[in-house]
């Protein structure tokens, strides 16, 4: 069993980042993983989208995907696109899963619009296992 932990926003920015970490962790057929949501603090439809790729890969090769959410406004997102009723859902990580990786997703650079400053994209964290790793900040400003 492998344990991904996202912490921060999984936006358009960030989630080419968590997609090549979701693809590194899905590779091996038969994977069990847990992705632990707990400390993100913002997702849109892009996060939702790599979250479904992976599961689809997963699902494809024997394993399985199990999400740790536990934050109101990400349940609710799940409830509302109805992918509450195709993830597994828990509300904490047991403390048997094993500690697998560290690393840190580089977003893509946001572009500027002429006349605009540079914002520089958000940062996603991923952990894997239960480090204890504090949470990304955002650059993006939010319009």
């Amino acid at each position: 069993m492998e344990v991904l932990t996202l912490h921060g926003e999984i936006d358009l920015f960030t989630a080419p980042g968590v997609s090549v970490r979701l693809d590194a962790a899905t590779v091996r057929p038969g994977t069990e993983l847990v992705v632990d949501l707990r400390a993100v603090t913002f997702m849109d439809c892009s996060g939702l989208s790599v979250l479904c790729r992976a599961r689809e890969r997963l699902l494809r090769g024997g394993g399985s995907v199990r999400l740790v959410v536990n934050d109101s406004a990400l349940l609710r997102l799940l409830r509302l696109t109805e992918l509450s009723e195709v993830f597994d859902t828990l509300t904490e990580l047991p403390e048997t899963f094993p500690v697998v990786a560290v690393g840190r997703v580089q977003p893509y650079p946001r572009r500027s619009s002429p006349g605009e400053e540079s914002a520089g994209g958000g940062e996603a964290l991923l952990v894997g296992g239960r480090g204890n790793i504090s949470r990304g900040q955002s650059r993006v400003p939010r319009r």
